[in-house]
């Protein structure tokens, strides 16, 4: 949850890696952020650790590991097993923990893998959300990953998850950001959007 412009405690942050936590403890330091954002170390399959991050949100976000564990060799560097695998859980359990904490009006944002976009359709569905947008993400010409923008869940709606709009482009606005041209260069519009950031 992070309004513009940025006010203090507008902002909770879920973070399950103890490495990952510190580094982003360091980071908001150094932006003097700390006292604005709420970061919490723990797991989102853990009641308390989602309690802790109370509730109402109007935006909330997710980039969840790509990656099934069931998939490929597990790294054995640990935060690169938990980064790209699913050992924390997965696409379920992100959106249904978004779900329980949305507020009425709000948003979920969520990014993943081009080749499991049905899966987060699916997870989306099961969770009542309504996706509005849908943004494909190019590199290098190929669509790497997708990200939706979504409703609120629809609630006491009645409305069944196969009721739900999918995410084609016959019931959603679709978008497409080029992050690489095919011959490696960044592209003007993600240079852009990165120097609207101040990045």
């Amino acid at each position: 949850q992070q309004p513009r412009p940025f006010s203090e405690g507008q902002c909770s942050m879920l973070e399950a890696q103890a490495v990952s936590a510190a580094l982003c403890r360091e980071t908001l330091k150094r932006n003097g952020l700390e006292e604005g954002v709420h970061l919490h170390h723990g797991d989102l399959r853990d009641p308390a650790s989602l309690l802790a991050l109370g509730g109402g949100f109007d935006v909330v976000t997710a980039n969840p590991p790509y990656m099934s564990d069931r998939i490929g060799a597990l790294p054995q560097h640990t935060q690169r097993r938990h980064c790209r695998h699913e050992i924390r859980g997965g696409i379920s359990e992100f959106v249904g923990a978004a779900a329980s904490f949305m507020a009425p009006h709000g948003r979920f944002c969520i990014i993943h893998a081009a080749p499991r976009e049905t899966e987060v359709c699916e997870a989306l569905a099961a969770s009542n959300f309504r996706a509005l947008r849908r943004v494909d993400v190019l590199f290098r010409g190929l669509k790497k990953s997708v990200a939706f923008v979504c409703d609120a869940p629809a609630g006491d709606s009645g409305a069944a998850p196969s009721s739900i709009p999918r995410c084609d482009e016959q019931h959603v606005e679709v978008q497409t950001l080029e992050v690489q041209l095919p011959d490696g260069t960044w592209h003007p519009e993600y240079i852009a959007i990165c120097e609207s950031l101040g990045l």
